[in-house]
């Protein structure tokens, strides 16, 4: 038994509520736009810009689900015994990062105050079943999990991807799935070979065979995955970043490459360049104009031009 279960998604949420136990969904794309070290509140109110530029809702239907989110976490007892349900992939496991980093920071005892209080159940993809099966595998996250949660998210707000990258490098043995997922993180900085991210050349990719609606281009554009993470909104938000330089629209609608799209792919070109320079951000990384910090797939290092 537990005084809250906090899961990421609702449809996650809909199948947890078969233990009949109380939930808190904690719900961000935090692998798309900006993160930054400020107090929670400033960074929701700019979460809540981004995602709505973005297309991923309303102002006026994110800013109250997120203030709600976290008075929500606010509000927990300081004696509450929490499970927590997350899955291996990127999306997961910033959220994690970020949940655990702020439970260690609400109390002055910070870390040890969780200290045998927090559980982590692997939140399987595909059917999710046995719950309580899972449940009573969860695993117990010590001071060691917490100290490790704050320091991810100090690297994922770092203004460079240098945190990030020394933090995947060393190992996340206390939190296993934490280091893949920093690394796949990595990889969506523009390469060094070809401009992309690997989300983008996966949908180029994707592409390539001929035009595709965007229900269409869905699955295999997130077949190459190891730990598929993209939602279908996420997808094709980052379609239409690449539009109209490498991706256009037919007269049916659907996404096709073009030719440009097309010499990037085939590393003929750089995408960076073909699109007029990029403004996104990749965690606390601005990935911004003609010379942003880049990806280097060979060497597996991030690299910045002018180093």
């Amino acid at each position: 038994m537990a005084d809250l279960h906090i899961v990421n998604g609702d449809a996650a949420a809909a199948v947890l509520a078969a233990l009949g136990e109380p939930l808190l969904v904690w719900a961000d794309v935090l692998h798309e736009g900006p993160l930054a070290p400020i107090p929670p509140a400033q960074l929701r109110a700019r979460r809540v810009r981004f995602l709505a530029a973005a297309g991923f809702g309303s102002r006026a239907e994110l800013a109250p689900a997120m203030a709600a989110r976290d008075a929500a976490l606010e509000s927990i007892a300081p004696d509450a015994d929490l499970v927590l349900w997350f899955a291996d992939d990127l999306d997961d496991q910033l959220l994690l990062v970020q949940l655990l980093h702020r439970l260690a920071a609400r109390h002055p005892a910070g870390i040890t105050k969780w200290e045998g209080r927090l559980r982590l159940a692997h939140l399987p993809r595909g059917p999710r079943t046995h719950l309580r099966e899972r449940l009573a595998a969860a695993r117990v996250l010590g001071a060691p999990a917490l100290g490790l949660a704050r320091a991810a998210w100090a690297a994922l707000c770092a203004p460079e991807p240098i945190q990030v990258q020394e933090l995947w490098l060393a190992g996340t043995p206390e939190l296993p799935d934490l280091a893949p997922a920093l690394e796949r993180l990595l990889e969506e900085l523009p390469a060094t070979t070809d401009g992309l991210a690997r989300s983008e050349r996966q949908i180029l990719r994707a592409l390539r065979a001929g035009p595709l609606s965007p229900v269409e281009l869905f699955a295999p554009a997130t077949a190459g995955e190891e730990r598929p993470y993209l939602g279908d909104t996420t997808l094709w938000w980052r379609a239409s970043g690449l539009m109209p330089a490498l991706v256009r629209r037919d007269d049916r609608g659907a996404l096709a490459l073009t030719v440009t799209g097309a010499r990037v792919l085939a590393g003929e070109e750089d995408a960076v360049r073909a699109l007029g320079g990029l403004d996104r951000w990749v965690a606390g990384t601005r990935v911004h104009g003609l010379d942003p910090w880049r990806w280097d797939p060979v060497a597996r290092r991030s690299h910045h031009p002018v180093q």
